[in-house]
């Protein structure tokens, strides 16, 4: 469904990125937290977050 709605290319086009540095696009980021609710990044990995809805820390 995420791949339906182009919301990865649609947050791609909005957000400025410089793409020389990264390996994975903040599109791509934001589907994998939609696809997984328990991605954490390295910089939120040590931070306790409540997922609203799910009842995961």
């Amino acid at each position: 469904m995420v791949d339906e709605l182009g919301l990865p290319e649609l947050i791609d086009a909005v957000i400025i990125q410089d793409h020389e540095q990264r390996v994975v696009s903040v599109g791509q980021c934001v589907k994998a937290m939609v696809l997984n609710p328990t991605f954490r990044t390295p910089a939120i990995q040590n931070q306790h977050i409540r997922l609203p809805g799910v009842g995961l820390y």
